[in-house]
């Protein structure tokens, strides 16, 4: 089967979307600040610091006192972006350098990408090339594979290669495969991540909110960690940083490049496979 790359799943959110059902889409309001209610975790906050002696002259009196801003209040923030733009170009950029079993594998995935909204749907197409180095046993081997991954708003797509011969997977959209945040998605973040707001910060020049997720697992191999930063303009993810237990950086990934509601030629998310394609339907498992 053709590796689906944890570059694109943008957090490595565990469990599949139909474990449980997805949540009710949140209200939007006018005011983008009020907050989704609070999770029994969010509603506990550390106590006040004890104020700093110093001289009564030198505070400003009209400085406002503010408590620690929950999770939920940047999610609804995030969600409400959604609808602010019609399209988007930009490149993906991906690189991994960890171990896997007995190797150890460093990669680079590149090319472009373009996204088009229709309502509820999201459509996109991702031109990928993936450089390959894997080391085991004293032995360094090399590849270099094409891929796409798409979906035409209705279903998902993987196009590559399998045994020498074009292959593609047809399979239900997957919300978590996505650069663009979703309702989903925060539903499985929260059932298995154990979330941290973070300071902003800017990426290529553009203003974040940047939430920190440590996974919750009794094996301690498994309690990996993902730093991901929501651009605060439009709706997406524009980097995502995956860490070991460790804390080393096992995987980078960026979107660059990002061009707003630029012209999107809407063919390009129809899957239309050769007749020498093998073409497997997973849509129904």
């Amino acid at each position: 089967m053709l590796p689906v790359l944890a570059g694109l799943a943008l957090l490595p959110v565990a469990g599949n979307q139909t474990d449980a059902p997805p949540p009710a889409e949140p209200q939007q309001t006018a005011q983008a600040e009020s907050a989704a209610p609070e999770s029994p975790a969010a509603s506990t906050q550390a106590p006040a610091p004890a104020p700093q002696a110093s001289n009564p002259e030198s505070q400003d009196p009209s400085a406002e006192q503010v408590g620690p801003i929950p999770v939920e209040a940047i999610e609804e923030k995030i969600l409400a972006l959604r609808g602010t733009i019609k399209s988007f170009t930009a490149n993906i950029d991906v690189r991994f350098d960890s171990s896997q079993g007995e190797a150890w594998v460093k990669s680079h995935t590149f090319g472009p990408m373009a996204y088009l909204f229709e309502d509820d749907k999201i459509l996109y197409r991702i031109d990928m090339t993936i450089e390959t180095t894997r080391i085991a046993e004293g032995a360094e081997e090399k590849t270099v594979e094409p891929q796409t991954m798409m979906s035409d708003g209705e279903y998902m797509y993987q196009i590559g290669e399998r045994n020498g011969r074009k292959a593609a997977y047809k399979a239900r959209i997957d919300k978590l495969q996505s650069s663009v945040p979703t309702p989903e998605f925060f539903f499985f973040l929260h059932r298995d991540y154990d979330l941290s707001l973070l300071p902003d910060e800017e990426v290529d020049g553009k203003p974040c909110w940047v939430i920190r997720a440590a996974k919750i697992s009794d094996e301690e191999v498994l309690r990996i960690k993902t730093i991901t930063y929501f651009r605060q303009d439009i709706p997406l993810m524009v980097k995502t940083v995956n860490l070991d237990r460790f804390d080393n950086v096992m995987q980078v990934t960026q979107i660059k490049d990002i061009q707003v509601d630029v012209p999107v030629d809407r063919a390009q998310f129809e899957f239309r496979p050769e007749p020498d394609w093998e073409v497997m339907d997973q849509s129904t498992w």
